[in-house]
């Protein structure tokens, strides 16, 4: 009995990391320092947000740049 209860608990504690690994992977912020701010300028030309980021594209000097 202890044995299955044991097993059972390992197994669910197995699925839930297994189906949140991806989570933590995802994004790197090993290059974001929130005591600089970063300050872009110039014209918005489009900005979507299709799941799960934000694209914005700028237009600076005639030139296009795409932010995601």
């Amino acid at each position: 009995m202890r044995v299955n209860l044991a097993m059972s608990l390992f197994g669910l504690l197995a699925a839930t990391m297994l189906a949140t690994s991806p989570a933590f992977g995802h994004h790197g912020w090993s290059g974001y320092d929130k005591r600089k701010p970063l300050t872009l300028a110039g014209t918005t030309t489009e900005v979507s947000y299709t799941y799960p980021h934000a694209t914005i594209k700028l237009e600076v000097s005639g030139k296009a740049y795409e932010l995601r």
